[in-house]
């Protein structure tokens, strides 16, 4: 598997730039309900976005989708006043319905016991609710960031994430 670590904004940007679908791999923090370096990170995120998009950077452009409104907050608390204005921080359920050019996915998955929680098969098991929703939110990039030993548990996050590794869609 190759990994890509960017050492720069500039070699984040160029990365963003190449790549529709990212995942950002984290490690499990003790708490349940956020974790607080995926929040570090998203902001991290949308303040390099702000800086691409510069005056086009508006309400259409970025949203954040997680699952836990501990982790919103974990997020909101972090973001400059200007940014906080113009980006929607919000559970999956609450996005139905609405699209940004980029979707910013924090799973905030510290436990394999969260992903029972997290997953919401349909009927004949065969499609995630709400992964489907998240992902499909997206226009044109989507950004995911969790614990992949978390998120591998999940039926549909783990061939999600074979897919991510098989085509290199990875940075750290």
């Amino acid at each position: 598997m190759s990994y890509y670590n960017p050492n720069s904004e500039d070699e984040l940007e160029k990365f963003l730039a190449q790549k529709r679908v990212l995942f950002i791999p984290t490690k499990s923090e003790k708490g349940t309900k956020f974790h607080s370096d995926e929040a570090d990170r998203v902001v991290e995120l949308l303040r390099t976005l702000h800086r691409i998009f510069g005056d086009d950077f508006d309400e259409e452009t970025v949203g954040v989708i997680t699952p836990y409104r501990a982790q919103i907050a974990q997020i909101y608390q972090r973001l400059d006043e200007n940014l906080r204005k113009i980006i929607t921080v919000d559970t999956v359920e609450r996005y139905q319905g609405s699209e940004r050019k980029i979707i910013i996915l924090s799973m905030a998955t510290n436990h394999a016991a969260q992903m029972r929680f997290l997953e919401s098969l349909n009927a004949k098991q065969s499609v995630d609710k709400k992964l489907n929703v998240a992902l499909s939110r997206a226009k044109e990039q989507l950004i995911l960031l969790g614990n992949p030993v978390v998120l591998k548990t999940g039926k549909f996050y783990g061939k999600f994430l074979e897919w991510v590794e098989k085509e290199k869609e990875i940075i750290l």
